[in-house]
């Protein structure tokens, strides 16, 4: 039987202020969209798990799924990936410029996707500018349960609910969805 740990309380950021939001530094501004979800599913364990005494309520439920196999789920818990285009810069020393050059072509293949402008940056270096991909994680978990579905086994009162039959554990699988950005 596999035991889903599932976010089952607001993310602290989610009562920021759209200004407090748009104030936000890019790498903050990164977490913040990253950032975990009511429904988000953040571990899969194997029955019996001895849950700690913070995996529950209010914070966390957990589900349990007898028959299932750990294996058969433990996709649940994959974090988003996606390209973000990113300024890109990058130092080189005067030196090695004229001596060595530097191949367009060679910095493309690290992902620009601008043409590089290599500017004289000052006697001893230029400084190379364009942008590029960069793969960054988009959510913390790729799948999440419905918060309406979370919140109505919450209200429950139990931090673990038992899904035994196939009917019941079809509505649950059916209503898992996976995010896009």
């Amino acid at each position: 039987m596999a035991e889903l740990l599932i976010k089952a309380k607001k993310h602290w950021m989610d009562e920021f202020t759209q200004k407090q939001i748009d104030d936000l530094p890019v790498n903050a501004k990164e977490s913040y969209n990253a950032r975990t979800q009511i429904g988000d599913v953040i571990v899969v364990k194997p029955d019996g798990w001895p849950w700690g005494n913070e995996e529950c309520l209010p914070t966390f439920l957990v589900i349990k799924l007898p028959g299932v196999a750990v294996s058969d789920v433990e996709y649940l818990t994959q974090e988003l990936y996606g390209d973000v285009e990113k300024d890109y810069s990058l130092r080189i020393e005067k030196e090695k410029w004229e001596k060595d050059g530097v191949e367009v072509d060679t910095l493309k293949e690290n992902r620009l996707t601008t043409t590089p402008v290599a500017v004289l940056q000052d006697e001893k270096s230029y400084l190379v500018v364009g942008k590029w991909m960069q793969k960054t994680m988009l959510k913390r978990r790729k799948y999440r349960v419905p918060e309406n579905i979370t919140k109505n086994y919450a209200q429950l009162g139990s931090s673990a609910v038992t899904i035994e039959s196939p009917e019941q554990k079809a509505a649950f699988f059916n209503a898992v969805s996976e995010k896009t950005s």
